[in-house]
């Protein structure tokens, strides 16, 4: 796959990071239980998968199925000199929890 931007998040992440949905919505936990498994993509990675209609169709990356729940607007991350790399942001089921003892 592609160089992405690759991130985990939990809901709230819209309204928190005041992110601007072009299509879909944000995760939402207590309604959708299956967000768990969401994808939210950006705009440029929209146009890497080539996807008409985005929201719900399965990207498989790190051995895992996700569905895709919404579509932000690109924004810019690092420099304002370097074009918007195409970015996947994974619902809860991608967070990792490593225990040390």
């Amino acid at each position: 796959m592609r160089d992405f931007y690759r991130y985990n998040q939990d809901e709230g992440l819209g309204k928190t990071a005041g992110l601007t949905f072009v299509q879909g919505r944000d995760f939402d936990l207590k309604q959708f239980p299956t967000d768990s498994n969401g994808l939210i993509i950006n705009e440029s990675a929209l146009k890497v998968f080539k996807f008409k209609n985005p929201l719900g169709k399965i990207v498989k990356d790190n051995g895992q199925n996700w569905h895709i729940v919404g579509v932000i607007k690109d924004f810019i991350l690092q420099s304002p000199y370097e074009p918007t790399r195409p970015m996947l942001i994974y619902g809860a089921k991608g967070m990792v929890c490593y225990n040390t003892y």
